[in-house]
């Protein structure tokens, strides 16, 4: 617990508690799975700032992301296109990436301390089910007949 400005600020256990990012991080010798594979790449660039592990966090992650879509698309009854699996994958990807940005979390570092894949399937259903209110008011046009068909589900 810290003070600023007067106020009492705790920490939720989100910070490494000054232990070096080095002994915080998993890193495995030889990586059997994707998950232990993405934490790897994570410990290379969060450790090393290395552009590969970047570029290949990025595409195994979309891999897998792929692999989730199309998984939880059958599994919910959900008929996508390969077009909109990719789409769906690459706004997974980005929804869990983007958190390693360096402004966010007020200057403080964003890992994974144990299972990557579960990360890209919180993206996943991000970007399978969450819908805004602009999606909740209009599903589609029609372009035929020029009419625009509203969609009522989750507005109250």
């Amino acid at each position: 617990m810290r003070k600023s400005c007067g106020q009492l600020l705790f920490d939720f256990g989100t910070g490494t508690g000054g232990e070096r990012l080095e002994d915080v991080l998993p890193h495995y010798d030889n990586p059997a799975t994707d998950n232990q594979r993405l934490l790897n790449m994570q410990y290379d660039y969060l450790v090393h700032g290395s552009g590969e592990a970047w570029e290949g966090l990025w595409s195994l992650s979309y891999s897998v992301a792929c692999r989730l879509v199309r998984n939880m698309a059958s599994r919910h009854r959900l008929r996508l296109g390969e077009c909109d699996v990719m789409d769906k994958a690459q706004g997974a990807v980005e929804y869990v990436l983007r958190r390693y940005a360096p402004d966010r979390c007020g200057g403080r570092q964003y890992f994974v301390r144990k299972n990557f894949v579960s990360q890209l399937r919180g993206g996943v259903l991000h970007s399978l089910f969450y819908r805004t209110k602009g999606d909740a008011l209009v599903d589609f046009w029609d372009s035929d007949s020029i009419n625009a068909y509203i969609d009522s589900r989750g507005t109250q």
